[in-house]
């Protein structure tokens, strides 16, 4: 599923997505628009613009990770936005985002979001404030118990 109110944004993306092999999916011009969709039709990936009214991008993917029905509540979710700041970023993670693209983006990249979705899907995880993907994007490399910080190697 499409969420863009720019139609322009939504043929770049179609015309991606046709290239890649994806015969059908669903187009809305808003976040209203594609939750009164999602009651009835489950898409195997949302992708969504923030900046949208009446509800943005980021009030959707609440919305959705808020849903009982769970095809719907552990739908991958990948933002793709032009507002890049990184307040903007992290406020979609902490919403539930998957993934964040900046436009204007590469075929490469989108492709790119796309198999990090599939293939190699974060767990999910449930607080008493957050319920989505693992923030965390890498574990620490360093084993447990080694000194890594500076002030550690002043014994």
């Amino acid at each position: 599923m499409i969420v863009d109110s720019n139609p322009f944004s939504r043929r770049i993306l179609r015309t991606i997505l046709h290239a890649f092999g994806c015969k059908s999916w669903m187009e809305c011009a808003d976040a209203a628009e594609a939750l009164k969709i999602l009651r009835h039709s489950t898409p195997d990936i949302l992708f969504t613009e923030l900046h949208m009214a009446p509800l943005n991008g980021n009030e959707l993917i609440q919305f959705i990770r808020k849903d009982e029905n769970p095809s719907i509540h552990f739908m991958p979710v990948i933002v793709v936005s032009a507002y890049s700041e990184i307040y903007r970023v992290v406020e979609a993670r902490d919403c539930g985002a998957n993934e964040f693209l900046i436009k204007p983006y590469s075929a490469a990249s989108l492709l790119g979001r796309i198999r990090e979705v599939i293939e190699r899907p974060r767990p999910f995880v449930r607080l008493p404030s957050y319920f989505g993907p693992d923030r965390r994007r890498r574990s620490s490399p360093t084993p447990r118990g080694v000194r890594r910080r500076s002030t550690d190697l002043k014994d």
